[in-house]
């Protein structure tokens, strides 16, 4: 009754848990979308929204332990491997894009 043939290992469950944490960093980006980030002189400069978010993609992740660019390959790798056979992943995942994807382009217009 709906229910996929494929079973989950604990290799599968491992990956599904690290494809979830690589989404820590969108939420640090949507954080200097609101909050501001600070870049150079740090009491003179301060970015919001579009501004403050495409500086933390640019010049922020590469400070820190989870680059954005290795979790966006690892999500789309582990997408095309493992997820696209299973429906409820495919749909949580679907869900969590398009969740913050609507709170950038929220914050991107209004934290101005």
């Amino acid at each position: 009754m709906g229910y996929s043939s494929n079973k989950i290992s604990v290799k599968g469950i491992i990956g599904t848990v690290i494809y979830f944490l690589c989404f820590l960093p969108y939420i640090f980006v949507i954080h200097c979308g609101i909050e501001g980030a600070y870049f150079g002189m740090q009491d003179i400069t301060k970015f919001y929204g579009f501004e403050g978010m495409i500086l933390a993609l640019i010049l922020g992740f590469f400070n820190y332990m989870i680059p954005l660019p290795f979790s966006l390959i690892y999500q789309i790798i582990f997408f095309c491997k493992y997820i696209r056979h299973h429906k409820t992943l495919k749909i949580a995942s679907f869900m969590l894009s398009i969740i913050f994807a609507f709170a950038f382009l929220l914050v991107g217009f209004t934290a101005n």
